[in-house]
Formats: C-alpha cells, sequence, structure tokens
C-alpha cells in the first residue's frame, strides 16, 4: 500500500522501499518483544504465544510466499523477463492519476 500511495503521489520509489522494508524488519524482530515489554511493565496478561503467532501470519507468511513465488517466477521465465516484462508491464498498467486504482502493483 506504501508502494501504491508513493507512485500516486509521484515519490522516490526507491526511498518508498527502502522505507517499507526496514519498517517490515524492525516489525518481525522488535514487535513481539516490545509488546511484552511494555505489557509486563504494566502487568497486563497477554498470550505471548498469540503475539508470536499474530506476526508469524501477518508478516512472515507473507515474506515466504514472496520469496518462493519470485523464485519459482524466474525459474520459469528468467530473470531477465522478471526484471524487463514483469517490472515494465506492471507499470504500464498503472493508472498512477485515478486514487481508485489501487490494485496497481508496484515493482522495482
Amino acid at each position: 500500500m506504501v508502494l501504491v500511495w508513493g507512485a500516486l503521489a509521484n515519490g522516490n520509489q526507491e526511498q518508498n522501499v527502502v522505507n517499507t522494508t526496514l519498517n517490515t524488519i524492525t516489525i518481525m524482530f522488535l514487535y513481539a518483544p516490545v509488546v511484552s515489554l511494555l505489557t509486563g511493565i504494566q502487568n497486563i496478561q497477554i498470550d505471548r504465544i498469540g503475539l508470536l503467532i499474530s506476526v508469524f501470519v501477518f508478516i512472515g507468511i507473507p515474506l515466504v510466499l514472496g520469496i518462493i513465488s519470485k523464485k519459482s517466477i524466474i525459474r520459469k521465465k528468467g530473470a531477465e523477463w522478471f526484471h524487463r516484462d514483469l517490472s515494465t508491464s506492471s507499470r504500464k498498467n498503472c493508472d498512477t492519476g485515478s486514487v481508485g486504482n489501487i490494485n496497481c502493483p508496484i515493482l522495482s
């Protein structure tokens, strides 16, 4: 979603990718410990296993599926096709003048 809004605002997509990547890495490794620490300080009981499961479901599974799909596409079509044709066709199909076009894939 960050990348779509960055494209709609004609922003710097490379910076958007870096920021989104750093945010995702931070969430993956620090979200559960920080929530556990802060709820422990306030004596709030939480299900820590449920917390870890939610991080895995919302961050881990999409990350793994993205890696698998990219590798399988590159294996079937080749790296050149992936970077040249898929990225180019994705950008051509994007209508950045329409705010309602939220399904526009932005690949770099």
